[in-house]
């Protein structure tokens, strides 16, 4: 913002009056005073005392003043002064209310930052003096230097900012900056230069160290983005939209596609000049990579090179908008009527006919305003006329990707087999288990064929539950050794039933069995089901996550695999559960009626899509509803399905696994048991996986690439 004075005398030391606007692309419209607490800082920012904290307060007398920051005009130093020295002659200032990026405690006493006085000539001054000082100024520019100086030992030193080296370097750049007003040059002394420096100031020619400060991480987090872009990204299917075209478009274009050929010759050579391959690159500046044969030696060069290329790219949008206004003669009547037609026919002669080098899909947008006028009025002629169904839509990308969500599959014949073949493995251990003498064994299927969540590999969990009058590890005993006669499992083998469970194979089911004795080894099975059936929309999201973390090996049976599929379930349903609005929470009523149903078998023939009848009365019905809409509506397909996916992906790729240490098991009640107990690298390995995912997704635009493409 920038910062002005209190010209009515109403602000007290210490005070300022932040009025903002609500929405910045409507400045004016809706404004906010600002009440409370908030920091400033001025660029450049060196010294501890150049953040300041100050008290915004609302004063009806300076409610005409909007979008700035009105320092007092009382007190024994300026504020501004304070920061760098600056002055209210038109300075802008960094503002922020945001309660996290607060500093704590007092400020710091700010820095003295009276210029040095200047020298002086006692006679006229010649060309020769104005040559010297230009020589001077140029030899003593240490602006940049003392300033990198600076970084590096804020961030190998022990006190950061607070070192005398930090302190003396602040005083150095002060001087540096009023050099040309004062005439004195400065010289960095050898021991204000690092001997190290951090990686992420690039200094290549330097010895350098890993900095685990927040300047390091953020470096490591945006490196991590580049280094996980996808070498070759499809593109979104581009669509005609019929509904840019208005009646008369047709009469311009000719005069379209002069337009469009000037503007693609010279695109063309713009992306030929510089070895660049895509328009978007031109586009947005955003140079993604050049041509060998192109490169140079310049530290700098992308940046210039693009500076240079959205140079050429005003000129040849001016010449464009040139052609474009000569093209329809604006001393008409219905001038805006011919610029929406016109703007219609260049859209058709760009998109109609799709060309190999797509080297101008960025030229009807130049003409932007006309181009919705255009949809506007194509828009009011279709509500006049007959309502022709349109029979493609143009979709977003987070509509398209909840569309493929939606109709995701996971189900196949491979998988309705293998539960056919646990079931019967079920059924053979219920006949086993009745063989046993004086001892009652009531099985309960649990885990994945439960939950709906399996697939082939998918082993049996069973909860056995025991009930005898005799002790209860004799009877323990006497089930694994029926176990081992019955299944044909070797004596040697050890198996001992405890808390832990055993674990041997079905050889005439293929099927493997996991048996367990306690009754806790249920309780995330009953969260999971009780959370699908609270929020039906996310089985499919749960099932296109699962299908992702198969492919990426994510979860699995391998070495290489990072978590089981129910850890993935959990993680997505704590984040659902604190970030997600809408979404329905779990509670005990809940637990308890899905523990019973779990208990008595339910689920062994039930999957998660049709279980919405474990859901309260109230819940179902809107829940039901809500499903049955989105399954029947072709287009009315919510784009929260993606958008949850893309912002858990994202959650969970932050801060190089440090979120992943703090995920707590939504099944626990103590809110405190952390879903994960693994070592930093794997945290950040899996951190690492999370977000080159988001980013394959986030280009791709389809979840059939995503899928195919993070493993």
């Amino acid at each position: 913002m920038m910062g002005t004075a209190d010209d009515t005398g109403s602000l007290c030391y210490g005070e300022v009056f932040v009025q903002y606007s609500v929405n910045i692309d409507r400045p004016q419209a809706e404004t906010k005073i600002l009440e409370g607490t908030v920091v400033v800082a001025k660029n450049p920012c060196f010294h501890p005392g150049d953040l300041r904290k100050f008290k915004a307060v609302n004063k009806p007398e300076l409610k005409h003043m909007i979008d700035c920051i009105v320092f007092p005009t009382e007190g024994p130093r300026p504020h501004p002064d304070e920061m760098s020295g600056s002055d209210l002659d038109g300075d802008m200032y960094f503002v922020c209310w945001h309660n996290q990026l607060l500093p704590p405690g007092d400020n710091k006493d700010p820095m003295n930052y009276q210029p040095k006085e200047k020298q002086e000539l006692h006679r006229p001054v010649t060309e020769s003096d104005m040559i010297d000082f230009i020589g001077k100024y140029i030899e003593g520019d240490r602006l940049g230097v003392i300033a990198n100086s600076h970084l590096a030992h804020a961030d190998g030193q022990k006190r950061g900012i607070f070192s005398q080296e930090c302190l003396d370097l602040a005083q150095m750049h002060s001087d540096a900056v009023d050099f040309p007003k004062t005439g004195f040059p400065v010289r960095i002394p050898s021991k204000l230069r690092p001997m190290k420096y951090p990686h992420y100031m690039l200094k290549r020619d330097k010895s350098m160290y890993n900095s685990e400060h927040v300047l390091g991480q953020l470096y490591d987090q945006c490196d991590l983005i580049v280094s996980n872009q996808v070498e070759y990204v499809q593109d979104l299917e581009t669509y005609f939209d019929n509904d840019f075209l208005v009646p008369g478009y047709n009469e311009y274009l000719n005069a379209a596609q002069k337009i469009h050929d000037y503007y693609r010759r010279n695109i063309l050579r713009l992306m030929n000049e510089y070895g660049i391959s895509t328009e978007a690159e031109i586009v947005t500046g955003h140079i993604i990579r050049m041509k060998k044969q192109r490169r140079g030696t310049l530290q700098r060069e992308h940046v210039e090179i693009a500076q240079i290329i959205n140079s050429r790219l005003n000129v040849i949008k001016a010449k464009v908008k040139e052609m474009f206004h000569e093209s329809v003669d604006e001393q008409s009547s219905e001038s805006n009527v011919e610029f929406s037609r016109l703007a219609s026919a260049v859209y058709f002669v760009t998109y109609k006919e799709q060309r190999v080098d797509q080297a101008c899909l960025s030229l009807p947008w130049i003409f932007v305003e006309h181009l919705l006028s255009a949809r506007g009025f194509h828009s009011m002629t279709v509500s006049l006329t007959s309502p022709t169904p349109i029979q493609r839509q143009s979709r977003s990308v987070l509509q398209q990707l909840s569309r493929e969500v939606h109709e995701f599959k996971a189900s196949n014949d491979r998988l309705k087999e293998s539960r056919i073949q646990r079931n019967r493995a079920l059924q053979r251990l219920s006949n086993v288990m009745k063989l046993l003498d004086d001892v009652q064994v009531v099985l309960s299927v649990f885990g994945s064929h439960a939950t709906g969540f399996d697939d082939t590999a998918s082993s049996l969990d069973v909860y056995c539950d025991v009930k005898s009058h005799t002790k209860l590890q004799e009877c323990f005993d006497q089930i694994v050794r029926l176990v081992k006669k019955e299944y044909n499992l070797p004596r040697k083998r050890s198996l001992k039933m405890d808390f832990k469970a055993i674990t041997f194979n079905d050889g005439v089911n293929h099927i493997k069995i996991c048996l367990h004795t306690s009754i806790t080894c249920i309780r995330r099975t009953v969260y999971i089901i009780c959370a699908v059936a609270n929020n039906t929309w996310i089985f499919p999201v749960l099932q296109t996550l699962i299908s992702w973390a198969k492919r990426s090996r994510i979860t699995g049976n391998g070495r290489s695999s990072t978590m089981t599929t129910e850890q993935l379930i959990l993680m997505f349903l704590s984040y659902f559960r604190q970030y997600v609005a809408d979404s329905e929470p779990v509670d005990a009523e809940d637990k308890d009626r899905v523990m019973d149903l779990v208990v008595q078998n339910h689920f062994v023939n039930c999957t998660a899509s049709t279980y919405t009848h474990v859901q309260k009365i109230s819940t179902s019905l809107q829940s039901l509803q809500t499903y049955d809409e989105n399954t029947n509506d072709q287009y009315g397909i919510e784009e929260k399905y993606a958008d949850v996916i893309l912002n858990f992906l994202n959650r969970c790729s932050c801060l190089q696994g440090e979120v992943l240490k703090e995920v707590v098991d939504p099944a626990c009640e103590d809110g405190k048991t952390k879903l994960f107990k693994y070592k930093d690298s794997q945290y950040q390995r899996l951190a690492e996986r999370m977000l080159k995912a988001y980013h394959t997704l986030a280009q791709s635009g389809h979840f059939l690439v995503w899928s195919t493409r993070v493993s």
